[in-house]
């Protein structure tokens, strides 16, 4: 149990259950040191193998400068506010930073590096208004950015090689913001089920599946200056129909560039 600011002076490895919080308003400093569990596939590796750093019910805390690899959860946050975790690699866990609660909010994902997780990062059960920024994701096997909750600010992050990339479910009011997502193996960007009055705005995509795709349920959403390029099937496509927004359908496009061999489903969400 940490309770006090703590800097690490080496490595933690092989360990079942991580670093466990036990106080609002603490440090927690790697210094570059690995902190490792016994997960060697990430995709099957669920709670039973342990967290790198669980936080419940504490605020105010900082996670940084840590390498945490081999966790079934790399940072686990559960009913926190105004955490930061910042400047950490994160590496073969099965979601690499979680964080859930309706009382988790206002905190801070920054400048860090993922790499080879099943999710790299996951907004579930109620969290809001927190802040993903300026982290850079590599070869996830799932999705990069999973966002389950309203009002979070996801911007400026550099994706690259994921299975999917940014995926909203039932998810409103966020603001998806100069994100930058290449080789994508499925949809880049993606809205489903009742995802709805979110703000997609000046992101660029290359080489995925569908650059940004939207499902018959997401509506009133705004996607405005983004960039689409060699999409294997569409730049945009957007699934709604019969609706008052751009070529029929149920959302809004405007200044959107595509080029792919078809642009946009329906034709006229880009140009």
């Amino acid at each position: 149990m940490v309770t006090d600011d703590i800097t690490l002076t080496g490595d933690l490895l092989g360990c079942n259950i991580g670093l466990v919080v036990g106080k609002s308003n603490i440090t927690i400093d790697g210094a570059g040191h690995t902190l490792s569990g016994n997960c060697a596939n990430p995709a099957n590796c669920g709670a039973t193998y342990g967290y790198g750093v669980q936080l419940y019910n504490y605020d105010g805390v900082t996670i940084k400068n840590l390498v945490i690899k081999g966790f079934g959860g790399g940072v686990s946050l559960y009913q926190t506010e105004g955490s930061t975790i910042r400047d950490n690699a994160i590496i073969d866990s099965n979601i690499a930073v979680r964080v859930a609660g309706a009382e988790s909010e206002k905190n801070i994902i920054i400048n860090n590096d993922f790499k080879h997780n099943h999710q790299a990062i996951r907004l579930v059960f109620d969290t809001h208004d927190n802040t993903i920024i300026s982290n850079n994701i590599y070869d996830t096997i799932a999705n990069a950015i999973n966002i389950d909750s309203n009002g979070n600010q996801i911007e400026k992050n550099y994706l690259s090689g994921n299975a999917w990339g940014i995926s909203l479910y039932d998810s409103d009011d966020n603001l998806i913001l100069n994100n930058r997502i290449l080789n994508t193996r499925g949809d880049a960007i993606k809205l489903t089920n009742h995802s709805s009055t979110n703000t997609i705005l000046r992101n660029t995509v290359k080489y995925s599946r569908n650059g940004y795709y939207t499902d018959f349920l997401s509506e009133s959403n705004h996607f405005i200056n983004n960039k689409s390029f060699y999409s294997d099937e569409y730049g945009m496509w957007d699934e709604t129909g019969g609706g008052t927004g751009t070529a029929g359908t149920d959302n809004f496009y405007s200044n959107n560039k595509c080029k792919s061999d078809v642009d946009s489903m329906p034709a006229g969400l880009c140009k």
